[in-house]
């Protein structure tokens, strides 16, 4: 029976892969953590700050979980199979959903429903799409805070030790997860009156900084610098050099979903996850006794499941809502991690709606599933196979190849976007003015997340000697250079020798 559970998941892992082998190259973080990873492989250990990398470095504060694991590999494997691992780390979450629904609901239909709509929600498949610790955190999130739940349910301390290992591996893979985890905690010590929740997050938290030297300090400390600068600085998709104007959102199909999510967050998040949409109807139903189905998942543990739900879809609500909670990440990451309760709950109901009205139920069901399939296909091919900010196009191959044939003194460079950064210094030897950390950031405040000096101040302070630009961004005339030479252009892009 459990060999059956492999089938979705592996499905799940084809529809996450198949745009990333057209496009190979779009990422984000994604060579930044290659170029972190590369470090740990050659020197077999975590740097300090990536000092041959950046121009001003600051204590590397990134959960390094990710980096550890891509180090294990050889660096061209890591670099030429990047796009498959966030898909494999989310076929493990799936079969792990089906896992613990069988173990909740004996039904093995259930947790095949389950598996279906765990791994048919779009926010997730587009973001399981990239190298990224949030794919992974899903995971080791889920395998903490479930036996968490079952410990306070069964009082079984085996649930107990499980999920205190893995909320320690989960310190050290994403911030925005702990941050997750916290609300939860919080919601749960509130509402079942019990202090229990908190005292086992604050305690390991405490053992962590105690025992694990100066390691999760650096986390700790760089996440909460992280936090004050988005809560002074919070816009950092403000135009690198027109100040109060936003970045144009007219031809970036990201930038159109990101400016709705402020909007309309309650429509935002149901795009995100429809099956939230699908619950709500669910228990409207229910509560006017329109339709009658019975509840296989144990009382109690149901309705930790739902606390589970409604809690971080309300704090997404919440903060993507209220302005003054901005600062503390974009609301939808929160709905990211209900998918495994939303999915155990859709998949007990949705066994027993099985049960009482066969073929119907298999009819709407499908037409659902193949309209979110629709969906999430054409969202693969706006976000990931069209993009062309974030993918190393041929023209930006053409800028690596020709910065790589430039001997004479260590490149120093200055990027706009900053986004052009990570992928051109993965590839090429030298520093440039970015970070990659929360201290970093207040270092540079004198180019994020706005230019706040003129540029030959820049050039002079931090003796660049190279600017590299995308002219569909910012054009070489608002730079205001008095003293520069255009040494090339790769059509869009123009780099500039100071």
């Amino acid at each position: 029976m459990y060999l059956y559970g492999l089938v979705i998941p592996v499905l799940s892992f084809f529809l996450q892969v198949w745009p990333r082998l057209i496009n190979r190259y779009f990422g984000v973080d994604t060579w930044r953590h290659l170029m972190v990873a590369d470090y740990v492989r050659e020197n077999r250990h975590l740097p300090e700050s990536m000092k041959s990398r950046y121009i001003l470095p600051a204590p590397f504060g990134y959960p390094p979980v990710i980096v550890i694991l891509l180090a294990i590999f050889p660096k061209k494997i890591a670099e030429k199979f990047q796009f498959v691992f966030s898909p494999l780390f989310d076929s493990f979450s799936n079969y792990f959903i089906f896992v613990s629904t069988l173990a909740l609901t004996n039904d093995f239909k259930a947790a095949i429903i389950a598996q279906i709509i765990a791994c048919l929600i779009p926010i997730v498949v587009i973001e399981s799409s990239i190298l990224n610790p949030r794919t992974l955190s899903y995971l080791v999130f889920y395998l903490s805070f479930f036996p968490l739940l079952m410990y306070s349910y069964s009082g079984n301390l085996l649930f107990l030790l499980i999920s205190a290992i893995t909320l320690i591996i989960l310190l050290y893979t994403h911030k925005l997860a702990i941050q997750a985890y916290f609300f939860l905690v919080i919601v749960f010590s509130l509402v079942e009156k019990n202090p229990f929740y908190l005292f086992f997050f604050f305690t390991l938290i405490l053992l962590v900084l105690f025992f694990g030297g100066k390691s999760y300090r650096v986390i700790l400390e760089d996440h909460l610098v992280t936090l004050d600068n988005f809560r002074k600085y919070y816009d950092f998709r403000l135009h690198q050099f027109r100040r109060k104007e936003k970045q144009d959102n007219k031809s970036d199909f990201i930038s159109k979903l990101y400016s709705i999510s402020f909007k309309n967050p309650a429509a935002y998040i149901l795009a995100n996850n429809p099956w939230i949409a699908i619950l709500l109807i669910l228990y409207g139903l229910l509560i006017t006794k329109l339709i009658v189905i019975s509840n296989k998942i144990p009382s109690l543990m149901f309705n930790k499941l739902n606390i589970w739900i409604f809690a971080l879809v309300i704090a997404g609500l919440l903060i993507l809502s209220i302005k003054k909670l901005n600062f503390l990440g974009e609301g939808n990451r929160y709905i990211e991690y209900v998918t495994f309760p939303i999915a155990i709950i859709l998949g007990n109901y949705g066994a027993n709606l099985l049960n009482l009205y066969g073929w119907k139920f298999v009819l709407l069901f499908a037409v659902f599933v193949l309209s979110l399939i629709l969906g999430i296909i054409y969202l693969q091919f706006k976000v990931i196979i069209q993009d062309k900010r974030r993918t190393i196009t041929a023209p930006l191959w053409e800028v690596i190849d020709y910065l790589n044939t430039l001997k004479k003194g260590q490149l120093r460079l200055f990027f706009s976007p900053t986004s052009l950064g990570d992928p051109v210094m993965y590839f090429v030897k030298g520093k440039a003015l970015l970070t990659d950390c929360g201290k970093g950031v207040r270092k540079l405040r004198d180019v994020l997340p706005t230019v706040s000096i003129p540029m030959d101040e820049v050039i002079e302070k931090y003796k660049i000697n190279y600017i590299l630009i995308d002219e569909a961004y910012v054009t070489l005339e608002e730079l205001k250079l008095k003293h520069y030479k255009e040494i090339k252009r790769f059509e869009k892009y123009l780099l500039v020798k100071l």
